[in-house]
């Protein structure tokens, strides 16, 4: 397949095809909001972009169906090959090229036979750049050192064959023979059309792909295949990391929770009114009128420690790990050709919430129940033990998990499971063997709760959790 000695190392940077950026600037997020998972050209598109060989346009867009210049192509090569742009400044002959960040490259590609000027000793700069150009231009700088082969199958079976040029028709052979062009949907090679940004990154990517070969003398024709993708392999990977405030099941707890009067559960009725008062000293005021009103011997402020068999929930602050399943590799479902997925476009756009849509679903933590108060001694009024003074109806609570993200644009879902805990129980530590429990701790994982004091536990834990100012707790 060589000739002659190979090129200098390949690879070592391309710049953005509509912007010439200095080399520091090249490296550029492979997100954009305008190449969509589902478009053909999101392949190259990401290659290129995450391995820093071509950047957006700005606004985290890459502008694919923009199309670029003559100077901007010839640049992209030079840079290719590692031309040094000293040995060829101010040595450009084309009367219509500047002295600017172009005229080292042209001047390197004229000189090595690489690119011909439009006539009148004219390069055409700033013209765009057609199909066919690109072509040529390509196949020049390959030859020199590579023996490279040339069929006209692909380029005869064409609609559109009869109008490629006749000094590009030998260029457009090799390059539709490997693949660098291959025509649109009906075959049709657009020979003269001005490339866009999108062709170009294709165009690139198929190209260093064929160097590649080159090198490894292996043939640079892909024997007619056009690849049909499958993935073969997936790894969990995740995908989003989130600290939230949520409802925890403490049923085992044990905290100070019944009231000796009613059996009302006095702790959970602070947690689900708390949001009502200003400060502890307003809600334990009309804690007592309630328990007047109603008939309670104990007006709602005797407490012991029971169970009374009702949930206890509680604000904590969690972690929300999120993964999904990404393919890692993938197989030629005609050619068996295998190679490697990037996810890593997926995984960064996850967290852009104008690319993807969140949906949530509920997972319940505590289902609505009524609570019924009954005197547990004869109080005031006469009334026995046994006697039902009021029902309390406490709300449901859930927490929202994430269920799939979905492509604003495409439409696509990508479904995640949760794997941060759910602390679906507490228990009360009481190592230290002091009389009041010294911390609690999620019997799921390692999360803990330390609280002070015993008897306003919860108000601890609100005050925590839900960032209370400690003017409020000071008064509790």
């Amino acid at each position: 397949m060589k000739k002659s000695t190979r090129l200098m190392p390949i690879l070592l940077a391309i710049v953005t095809v509509l912007s010439v950026l200095p080399m520091s600037a090249l490296a550029a997020s492979a997100s954009f909001t305008d190449v969509p998972t589902n478009a053909w050209y999101y392949e190259p598109v990401t290659y290129m972009a995450s391995n820093g060989y071509m950047s957006g346009t700005g606004d985290n867009k890459f502008s694919p169906n923009q199309t670029t210049t003559r100077a901007m192509f010839v640049t992209v090569l030079g840079r290719i090959a590692n031309v040094d742009e000293n040995q060829y400044k101010n040595t450009c002959t084309f009367r219509d090229v500047k002295k600017d960040w172009a005229e080292p490259y042209i001047a390197w590609a004229s000189e090595n036979n690489i690119v011909n000027g439009i006539g009148d000793n004219k390069f055409g700069p700033n013209n765009y750049v057609t199909r066919e150009q690109a072509a040529l231009i390509l196949f020049n700088y390959l030859k020199k050192d590579y023996t490279l082969t040339v069929s006209d199958k692909f380029l005869n079976s064409a609609p559109d064959k009869s109008n490629v040029s006749s000094w590009a028709v030998e260029a457009m052979k090799w390059a539709t023979s490997a693949a660098l062009m291959r025509g649109d949907t009906d075959g049709s090679l657009r020979p003269r059309y001005s490339a866009t940004r999108a062709e170009i990154a294709t165009i690139f990517k198929r190209f260093i792909e064929i160097k590649t070969d080159l090198d490894n003398d292996k043939p640079d024709v892909p024997l007619g295949c056009d690849h049909v993708w499958e993935p073969t392999e997936y790894e969990k990977v995740e995908v989003l990391r989130e600290t939230v405030k949520e409802w925890a099941h403490a049923d085992g707890l044990n905290l100070t929770a019944e009231c000796n009067g009613c059996n009302m559960n006095l702790m959970q009725w602070h947690i689900d009114h708390a949001h009502e008062y200003n400060n502890m000293a307003e809600l334990q005021a009309d804690l007592r009128t309630i328990g007047f009103n109603t008939g309670c011997p104990q007006r709602h402020n005797g407490n012991h420690n029971t169970d009374n068999g009702l949930p206890l929930t509680f604000p904590v602050t969690s972690e929300k790990v999120y993964v999904a399943e990404l393919p890692v590799k993938e197989v030629c479902t005609l050619c068996n050709r295998t190679r490697e997925c990037v996810n890593t476009k997926t995984c960064n756009d996850l967290s852009d919430e104008s690319v993807w849509a969140r949906h949530t679903k509920d997972v319940i933590i505590s289902e609505a129940w009524d609570e019924e108060l009954r005197i547990v001694g004869a109080n005031w009024l006469g009334q026995p033990a046994g006697t039902l003074i009021d029902t309390i109806h406490h709300p449901e609570y859930s927490n929202p998990e994430i269920e799939y993200f979905e492509n604003v644009e495409t439409g696509e879902k990508i479904y995640v499971e949760m794997t941060g805990c759910r602390h679906t129980k507490w228990a009360a530590d009481y190592s230290s063997g002091s009389l009041g429990p010294d911390f609690f701790y999620c019997t799921h994982c390692s999360a803990e709760l330390h609280i002070d004091t015993f008897r306003p536990a919860v108000w601890r834990i609100l005050w925590i959790e839900n960032s209370m100012s400690p003017a409020w707790w000071a008064e509790a």
